[in-house]
């Protein structure tokens, strides 16, 4: 079950948008590049997806600081701008 809690600015919105998008298209990447054919690649992959998740983590910690967010599993509606905590019955 999922609960609206916050409806986010247009700016915040796009940002993780931005950076869910990235971290997904890393994710693929990962998926099809081995490392042992192609080291350079890799280990470039490696380093831009622990910046993109170093993103990840602060655009959330940003948003728990500034709309003073309890501790609890949130997702983003990314149509709706909307912030919903993830309730497991």
């Amino acid at each position: 079950m999922n609960t609206l809690c916050y409806d986010l600015e247009k700016e915040e919105g796009k940002a993780i948008r931005d950076i869910y998008e990235k971290k997904l298209a890393l994710e693929n990447l990962a998926k099809i590049i081995k490392p042992d054919e192609n080291p350079e690649m890799y280990h470039r992959l490696i380093a831009d997806y622990g910046s993109t998740m170093h993103d990840f983590e602060d655009w959330w910690n940003g948003i728990f600081r500034k709309y003073e967010v309890e501790a609890g599993n949130y997702n983003v509606d990314f149509r709706s701008n909307q912030i919903f905590r993830t309730v497991q019955d």
